[in-house]
């Protein structure tokens, strides 16, 4: 009983150790921001209620987790690179299965080094407002391409499977349709004749 007391109150204490640093953080980070403002020219006297307004809008503003644009961008990358992930992982997969890949191996590395340029064109003007932003247009043109290359790359493995699938389709009926057969015939000469 004992041992359970001194653990609830250990981790009550470290619970609000973690709580006050928390608030310590936040609290310099917003004096942080409020210096940088300062520093801009933006506020003129932060004790006015129209300055600290202005303060929080300013803040909010020029934060990058508060920017829409920002988070599209980041959207877009990251669905480009789940495409570009996508088309190498079905390219090593179709090669291992023996599917014919042709240069797509290839095509997969250039793919990944254009993604790369498109990606950091993308983190680059990730601020800038408006659609028609050369980062975001460039990540979609290498994700469309890159599922192009998925695409490509399961049609093969497709063809392959079906000249796998194919003949066997009969011999597996066959079989089945046997061993039904089979215990039906044992089922009969194992009852008992009455």
């Amino acid at each position: 009983m004992l041992v359970l007391v001194l653990g609830v109150i250990g981790l009550t204490v470290a619970a609000t150790m973690v709580v006050l640093r928390l608030r310590r953080r936040w609290r310099s980070l917003r004096e942080s921001m409020r210096a940088r403002l300062h520093g801009s020219g933006l506020l003129a006297d932060p004790a006015t209620p129209d300055a600290r307004a202005v303060s929080a809008v300013a803040m909010a503003s020029g934060s990058r987790f508060a920017s829409p644009h920002w988070w599209a961008t980041q959207q877009a990358r990251r669905r480009m690179w789940r495409a570009v992930t996508a088309a190498g992982h079905a390219v090593k997969v179709a090669r291992a299965a023996g599917a014919p890949v042709g240069d797509l191996p290839t095509v997969v590395r250039q793919l990944e080094g254009a993604a790369r340029s498109a990606d950091a064109l993308a983190r680059a003007d990730a601020d800038l407002p408006g659609s028609g932003r050369p980062g975001v247009l460039e990540t979609r043109r290498v994700e469309e391409a890159a599922l192009q290359v998925q695409q490509v790359a399961l049609q093969s493995l497709q063809s392959i499977t079906a000249v796998d699938v194919e003949p066997l389709l009969p011999i597996v009926r066959l079989e089945a349709a046997a061993l039904a057969a089979g215990v039906r015939a044992a089922a009969v000469s194992r009852r008992p004749v009455t």
